[in-house]
């Protein structure tokens, strides 16, 4: 080699802080039309907008009918304290209401006794402190009752779970517990911090390519981020959204694609054996270097991958290096079925290894294996291979 090759990964690379990266990622323009509150980890839907898929017509419904702008509906108080509940109607109480007739459980207990219709009793009764908020960690309601402190959707919930499971764990359950969803938001609480940053760089990148993310998709995959209690978003397999819905699956798979692009450097690229071309600025493909068994040959098809596809345009440009690394792939393994070494010393190799090749690829094409054609294009492409490199002697 005219240059000695780099087969250690620089070590800023892989001592990166990945939630450092991730925030200096984030945009605040995109955190705002989110509606990304960092307090209560919650992206909301608030505003009309193309890059949040809006599967519920009846906001778009209701907004039209008000004549207010998007900016002036999403202003609107929605009489709700909580998603889904609204305050007791006696003044001043800080509990919410649980029945039809607009009073916390307390005060409906109390008017009975009473003679006074509800308006009479609201404004007469003394009011009650909060319950406080619901104790399941996604959950952005308010309990409902100092017992147990749940919200009576996640009390209902809880009962049925422990009737399901002869000894449940009360604080895991709480820990992993699906949260009740108001229409228009995706709860991200009960998440590990990166990876409600990764989900928001990858909605982010979503948004910018104009890409609709829709409500419900986004729902599945947060709800199995957080039963399965995961880490990061690898660690979540598809089979886990999947049996949610099955566009969640999709979303995922788009998700993980543009975060690892948005992570990804040229520079960074080269240090994984497989390559998103979509970072060079080609179309989404994989070049992959893993079949190629021999070290230093990893390295020089690397090194002439590198140099070569800035001289190519188009999203299909990255068409040569892929038919490159499939030739160099053909000869690391014609090198480690015929030779004791298995190749790994580049010195040793010379006049007799190219003929066990040509051999080996004419053979390939008597029986079918490949075609004429393919075994042309090998042999031709390993000859600019090694031109260009300048690996053999």
């Amino acid at each position: 080699m005219v240059t000695p090759l780099r087969l250690v990964p620089d070590s800023d690379r892989t001592t990166a802080n990945r939630a450092d990266l991730l925030r200096a990622a984030l945009r605040n323009d995109f955190l705002t039309s989110a509606g990304w509150a960092p307090d209560r980890e919650v992206p909301a839907r608030r505003v009309i907008t193309p890059c949040w898929g809006y599967e519920n017509v009846r906001l778009s419904t209701a907004r039209r009918i008000s004549g207010l702008t998007p900016e002036e509906f999403a202003q609107k108080p929605s009489g709700k304290r909580m998603f889904g509940q609204r305050p007791c109607k006696v003044a001043e109480c800080g509990r919410v209401a649980t029945v039809a007739d607009g009073l916390c459980s307390t005060h409906c207990d109390q008017g009975r006794r009473t003679d006074l219709n509800i308006e009479q009793f609201a404004t007469t009764a003394n009011a009650f402190p909060a319950n406080g908020p619901c104790t399941v960690v996604a959950c952005s309601r308010e309990a409902e009752s100092r017992v147990g402190s749940l919200c009576q959707s996640h009390r209902v919930r809880w009962s049925t779970y422990r009737k399901r499971h002869p000894s449940p764990d009360f604080d895991h359950w709480r820990r992993v517990a699906h949260p009740i969803n108001a229409d228009y938001f995706v709860i991200f609480e009960g998440l590990a911090e990166v990876v409600q940053l990764e989900l928001l760089v990858a909605l982010q990148a979503r948004t910018d390519t104009g890409t609709e993310s829709f409500i419900t998709s986004l729902r599945a995959i947060a709800s199995a981020l957080r039963r399965n209690e995961a880490t990061t978003i690898y660690d979540l397999n598809n089979a886990d959204v999947t049996c949610l819905r099955s566009d969640a699956a999709v979303m995922l798979r788009s998700i993980r694609t543009l975060l690892d692009r948005q992570l990804s450097t040229p520079e960074t690229e080269r240090d994984s054996d497989v390559w998103d071309l979509g970072v060079f600025g080609f179309a989404h493909w994989k070049l992959s270097f893993s079949d190629v068994r021999q070290p230093w040959l990893v390295e020089t098809a690397k090194r002439w991958t590198e140099d070569d596809l800035p001289h190519h345009r188009g999203r299909q440009g990255g068409g040569t290096a892929k038919t490159v690394v499939a030739a160099v792939t053909a000869l690391s393994e014609c090198l480690h079925e015929t030779r004791g070494d298995g190749g790994t010393v580049p010195a040793d190799l010379g006049r007799r290894d190219i003929v066990a090749l040509t051999n080996r690829l004419a053979h390939k094409e008597r029986t079918g294996e490949i075609t004429a054609k393919t075994r042309l294009s090998r042999c031709r492409y390993l000859k600019r291979f090694f031109t260009k490199s300048g690996s053999w002697a």
